[in-house]
């Protein structure tokens, strides 16, 4: 493969409260320039229903990653 893609969501409940929960995702392409070397770009989310006072409830991010297979 030359290139491929990903998605992955969480979804995560307090269970003693399920009314508090948390979601992250993240989505990404990799490309594989070598045989042992490749590049991926991708965004992510965090997201906490009920976060703790004076923190923002949402986090978006972009990821860059090298990658080097031995």
């Amino acid at each position: 493969k030359i290139i491929s893609f990903n998605i992955i969501t969480y979804y995560e409940p307090d269970f003693a409260d399920f009314a508090d929960y948390r979601i992250s995702g993240e989505s990404g392409i990799r490309f594989n320039l070598t045989k042992n070397f490749s590049y991926s770009v991708g965004y992510a989310f965090d997201f906490d229903n009920q976060p703790t006072p004076d923190v923002q409830n949402t986090f978006w991010y972009f990821k860059n990653t090298f990658i080097i297979t031995l």
